[in-house]
């Protein structure tokens, strides 16, 4: 606990430690950790998290960011369908899921799709040098403003985090076994669904041409 330095951590914790007392009390539990829950691939979703309000940042203003810490885009839908599929199947009882991609990817990977998709170029900075250049550029108007103090006051534990790597075989083997468990659909597809739901929203200007012709042709 004392390694959780800000509220919405914390109270994860806590909850945690409600669920494990029930389980050694008797009753039958599981504990579900997902990690960035995006818009399915569709583009459906209504969530203006700070995720898809610092990626929709990123593309406004042509920044990205050269870290190595792991962005684990899981979609909303294949986040809910796994969820219900492993709680439905027998063996999975008072255990912990790490709901992430299997697959390692960083925010590079993220604005290389966005660039082979739209033709949108980003200026990569490092992190230290990315959070003064998205204070310059970031004004009351753009959706990331609200948020600009968290951000500003967490890049030193962004840091702490860049070689932190989520351990998600058990929820692969237990979202792999169940009949209803989806796998995850590919890192170029979950980008171009979070493009979609943003383009949709009218939160991103980019030019996207290339992106909607890839869109029409599915």
């Amino acid at each position: 606990m004392e390694l959780l330095d800000f509220g919405y951590s914390q109270s994860k914790w806590v909850s945690e430690q409600v669920v494990m007392d029930a389980c050694r009390r008797g009753l039958t539990t599981r504990i579900f950790r997902p990690a960035l829950v995006s818009p399915s691939i569709t583009g459906g979703g209504n969530n203006f998290d700070i995720a898809v309000r610092l990626v929709a940042f990123m593309v406004n203003h042509g920044i990205g960011v050269d870290a190595l810490n792991q962005v684990s885009f899981v979609p909303a839908d294949i986040t809910a369908n796994n969820i219900v599929a492993i709680s439905t199947t027998p063996g999975t009882a008072n255990k912990t899921y790490h709901v992430t991609r299997d697959d390692y990817a960083n925010m590079l990977d993220i604005t290389g799709l966005i660039t082979k998709a739209t033709g949108r170029q980003f200026e990569i900075f490092s992190l230290p040098d990315f959070v003064p250049e998205l204070i310059r550029r970031c004004r009351k108007d753009d959706l990331l403003f609200p948020l600009l103090d968290f951000l500003v006051g967490s890049v030193d534990n962004i840091s702490a985090m860049e070689f932190k790597r989520y351990d998600s075989s058990c929820y692969q083997a237990a979202r792999d076994a169940s009949a209803w468990g989806k796998p995850d659909p590919s890192l170029e597809e979950t980008v171009n669904g979070i493009l979609r739901f943003m383009q949709r929203k009218g939160i991103i200007s980019v030019a996207a041409r290339e992106f909607n012709a890839a869109s029409t042709c599915r």
